[in-house]
């Protein structure tokens, strides 16, 4: 499966753990989407020891990474990040620029169904994929890694960390189809 952020496959001791601490890079700021029992929470500061906590769902990672797309758009929309725009050329324009703020010129496009890829005239590598919402688009970095986290605890259970939405993620949607 494509994925969002790297993913990590954590040793199997049995059942999944409640939750999961997650050492933050000192010179990240907020703020990060963490993984909670029912949805995504978005943690403004680490605790004081460096790290995050993130709940371990028992979801398929599908689901999470769409989950988190939606929540990275709504919070981009009310922020006013400059992530988020519509799929049009332009949009992908002023999504590549935004990307490019942060140095990120190694990108990838993951889409969902029904994504017009005539849109995709760059020499951008592209795919689709299942858990990206009908229509939209998503500019990643090669190295996920610079976006977050997903735990694998190999028996159904995952823990997403997202320590760099604002910055590692573009997203091409229907503006009307992201809620606030």
């Amino acid at each position: 499966m494509v994925s969002l952020t790297q993913m990590l496959t954590m040793p199997q001791k049995g059942k999944s753990p409640l939750m999961m601490e997650v050492p933050i890079d000192p010179n990240l700021d907020g703020p990060f989407l963490v993984s909670s029992t029912k949805d995504f929470l978005w943690i403004t500061k680490v605790f004081p020891n460096g790290s995050l906590r993130a709940a371990v769902r028992p979801v398929p990672l599908r689901a999470l990474f769409e989950e988190a797309t939606r929540c990275v758009a709504a919070q981009s929309k009310v922020a006013q990040w400059g992530s988020l725009h519509p799929p049009t050329k332009e949009g992908l324009v002023e999504v590549l620029a935004h990307l490019a703020e942060y140095d990120l010129m190694s990108v990838e496009v993951l889409h969902g169904p029904g994504f017009n890829e005539d849109l995709l005239s760059f020499e951008i590598p592209f795919c689709e994929v299942e858990w990206v919402p009908e229509g939209w688009a998503l500019l990643v970095p090669t190295d996920r890694a610079f976006v977050g986290t997903a735990f694998d605890f190999g028996d159904g259970g995952y823990a997403v960390v997202l320590h760099n939405a604002p910055r590692g993620v573009g997203i091409l949607a229907p503006l009307e189809e992201v809620a606030e």
